[in-house]
């Protein structure tokens, strides 16, 4: 059981032996009386900060939960927890706008590259970039479609290339791609090295508007 207090100094409601408050708003060097340490949580934001000397506070935490994952976002101060409740997938932001996935629930986290062909040439869906001295195989799934999804392209392929310490990259073989579809003519995936970058490349069907996406995993030794 716990007891209440009154802090004379800022006439917050404080628990004896846990010396916190809970406002809607970030202290500042004006909010001074409290023992240190002290917490402050701001109830609007989730952001947590400790008084560390007198008029002197320093954000511990936040964290925000959504329905998506964080991408880009630098709204948030550092460190940050972004909680994507319906992926389960738990990242932290310890530099401005770079998220880092902690943890999920949902299996393995794949990135995606899409591009939209209009005819039979071939187009980039993907361009990976080859550091030096690195070894990558890349796996991925890849879908098209037409607006309406009357007619579908679905695909697996597994590439792999690699670039040298003096800075020369080469595909390793020849990609092996599976693939099955119900667009007329022939959409197919490819696989080459271009500019130190191993990239995924289709080809559509003339006259035809067709979306392509990949996900992929990069699998990198170096």
């Amino acid at each position: 059981m716990s007891a209440s207090v009154l802090n004379p100094f800022t006439g917050d409601l404080q628990l004896l032996g846990l010396d916190y408050v809970s406002k809607t708003s970030n202290p500042s060097t004006a909010d001074t009386g409290y023992a240190i340490p002290s917490f402050w949580l701001n109830s609007s934001t989730k952001q947590l900060f400790m008084y560390v000397a007198a008029g002197q506070w320093e954000i511990v935490t936040g964290s925000v939960t959504s329905t998506s994952d964080p991408g880009s976002n630098t709204t948030y101060p550092v460190p940050f927890f972004w909680l994507n409740t319906a992926t389960g997938s738990l990242w932290t932001q310890l530099v401005s706008g770079t998220w880092t996935l902690l943890s999920s629930t949902s299996g393995p986290t794949w990135n995606t590259a899409t591009v939209t062909t209009t005819d039979a040439t071939v187009t980039t869906l993907l361009s990976y970039a080859l550091t030096s001295s690195t070894n990558v195989r890349i796996c991925g799934q890849v879908g098209g479609a037409l607006s309406d999804y009357s007619a579908v392209y679905n695909g697996s392929v597994w590439t792999a290339a690699s670039r040298s310490s003096g800075g020369t990259s080469a595909i390793s073989g020849t990609a092996v791609v599976n693939e099955v579809y119900t667009t007329s003519g022939a959409p197919t995936v490819t696989s080459d090295v271009s500019s130190n970058a191993l990239r995924i490349r289709v080809t559509g069907v003339a006259a035809t508007t067709i979306a392509w996406k990949i996900w992929y995993q990069a699998f990198i030794q170096s």
